[in-house]
């Protein structure tokens, strides 16, 4: 789509027949007749009686800074301000209770895929996770004893104590383990089982071979019976501790979601409500001065053309809208007509002025129109999805990871959904979440399990955070050209008498040349011919509408015509 801005389109030049069609230009300076009368009578006589679609592309002012209007606009903006920066503070706090809420989950995560991994088909993966498993026990559970230890006591009299727990196990309580499915067979087998261990790794063993004392054997075993009681219980604690997390997590964004749905028209009244800095010649700070720049953008429906795409090489559709811009820019004197009603230090105003009126009109492309429109509301956007929606945006990943990660590593056709649409394999999304790329198709797809329906009741609706898919149409290209080919190749093997004689004609016409060429100029030139009348009349009436939004203006509202 081909990026244009309403400052491009003003910027031309009629004689260039580009977009601009007509620029007209007049002035109203009348004490009598209220800016707002003009406003109104423009926004309905063009949406009531030319039966247009009409928007607001731009409304700012600026005023004198002594003036009494520029300190009720200050005060106006202070409150906004004020109640913004409040629900901003809170939105803050949830965010940074959200990011805290993550952080945990990973770290309480990454111990309990040390759990999952004592199941492991993989002797060396089960054993490093239980080495480590041994080792957490020791700095955050043993620790808490002070001088006694087990790494406390190796600083002072049993130099090899922690090296002799983590080498040591009691068989009978691993095997009883094994069949509780805490541990798996391979884990086993690698402690007790394993040719190449000159070593015993059996506590009992250890001590009737005379490797230990009985001192140091009732010093392990009594350390040994503590860390399987841990192993085993807090692996139920940590699996209620990631559920409970994300029962918070859930409540925690739904109050995120919805103060910040709450919060965004403040921001935007807020910025409404900033003055231009710029103060024309127009403004002196001792008048009661304001200038009042509004621009309003008209479209009528769009006219559907054919025309010839020399890149793709064949006729296409194009959409074409006749587009009609009123920029009016008023120097007025904001006049109390009123006070509210409750509240006597409120006034209300009125504007009495001039106002200058450029009315353009436009033949623009639908591609065109829609990058104007964006374009325009770009800065807007960009400043309150900056403050509220780029929150969650940027968290989407770590909140689905969040809940859907669990079912997904452990279902071999999600799996395989996943690592297609993340364009990686299986066996990479199994091992590193990060690899995944979260869509809305993605997630529309994994929708259709009850178990993932489930886990995202709640958050449904951050689907609309995240990134589309783009799909490039090349294998329908490809085919429409074959099909193409194909029609040329056999309109060659079989044809009629009157495509035999147009077939002479061009083999003599063109002998030497490139007929391809010549073929897609004499279409191109056949289809411009046919659409040149139809955009000329256009043009056209779209002039003769701006003529008439000019000449029925002036006459309302007085003005002198020729």
């Amino acid at each position: 789509m081909q990026n244009i801005r309403i400052d491009d389109l003003r910027n031309e030049n009629i004689e260039d027949n580009k977009h601009k069609l007509l620029e007209i230009k007049l002035i109203l300076d009348n004490p009598n007749i209220k800016i707002e009368q003009i406003y109104f009578w423009l926004v309905d006589f063009i949406r009531d009686s030319l039966k247009m679609n009409i928007n607001k592309l731009s409304d700012d002012f600026t005023s004198s800074v002594a003036s009494s209007f520029f300190g009720e606009m200050g005060q106006r903006l202070t409150n906004i301000l004020n109640n913004a920066r409040s629900l901003a503070e809170l939105i803050n706090t949830l965010t940074r209770t959200i990011i805290s809420i993550l952080n945990e989950y990973k770290q309480l995560y990454s111990i309990y895929v040390l759990y999952e991994n004592l199941l492991s088909k993989k002797s060396e993966e089960a054993l490093a996770s239980y080495l480590a498993l041994k080792d957490r026990w020791l700095s955050n559970v043993d620790s808490t004893r002070g001088a006694g230890s087990l790494r406390n006591l190796q600083a002072s009299r049993f130099p090899s104590i922690v090296d002799l727990f983590l080498l040591a196990d009691l068989k009978s309580e691993l095997e009883k383990f094994k069949n509780k499915k805490l541990i798996g067979e391979e884990l086993f087998n690698s402690l007790f089982n394993n040719q190449e261990n000159t070593v015993p790794r059996d506590l009992n063993e250890l001590l009737n071979n005379g490797i230990i004392n009985r001192r140091i054997y009732n010093l392990l075993n009594s350390r040994l019976i503590e860390f399987y009681s841990w192993l085993e219980n807090n692996k139920k604690v940590l699996y209620d501790r990631i559920n409970l997390l994300k029962s918070y997590l859930k409540h925690e964004l739904s109050s995120l979601l919805y103060y910040v749905e709450f919060a965004k028209p403040y921001f935007k009244f807020a910025r409404k409500l900033l003055q231009n800095p710029d103060q024309p010649v127009d403004v002196v700070n001792a008048f009661e001065t304001a200038i009042i720049n509004i621009s309003l953008i008209a479209n009528q429906n769009e006219i559907k053309l054919k025309r010839y795409d020399e890149k793709e090489g064949k006729e296409i559709e194009k959409s074409y809208i006749p587009l009609y811009e009123i920029d009016m820019t008023a120097r007025a004197i904001p006049t109390i007509v009123g006070t509210g009603r409750f509240d006597t230090y409120t006034r209300m105003y009125s504007f009495l002025g001039r106002i200058d009126i450029i009315l353009r009109a436009y033949l623009v492309e639908k591609e065109e129109y829609d990058s104007i429109i964006i374009n325009q509301e770009s800065e807007d956007l960009a400043y309150i999805t900056g403050l509220t929606d780029d929150y969650i945006k940027s968290m989407s990943d770590l909140i689905l990871e969040m809940f859907l990660y669990d079912i997904i590593k452990n279902d071999e056709n999600l799996l395989k959904i996943v690592a297609e649409k993340s364009n990686a394999k299986p066996e990479e999304i199994k091992n590193d979440p990060y690899k995944i790329i979260w869509t809305k198709e993605l997630v529309e797809e994994l929708e259709k399990d009850e178990r993932i329906k489930r886990a995202l009741s709640s958050i449904t609706w951050i689907k609309k955070y995240l990134e589309s898919e783009k799909k490039e149409e090349k294998e329908e290209k490809k085919e429409e050209n074959k099909e193409e080919k194909k029609e040329s190749g056999i309109s060659l093997i079989f044809p009629t008498l009157g495509n035999i004689v147009i077939w002479l004609l061009k083999f003599i016409s063109t002998f030497g040349k490139d007929i391809s060429n010549i073929e897609k100029n004499v279409k191109k030139k056949v289809i411009e011919e046919e659409t040149k009348p139809i955009i000329e009349d256009t043009k056209e009436k779209t002039i003769d509408t701006a003529w008439k939004i000019y000449m029925i203006f002036k006459k309302t509202f007085n003005m002198l015509n020729y």
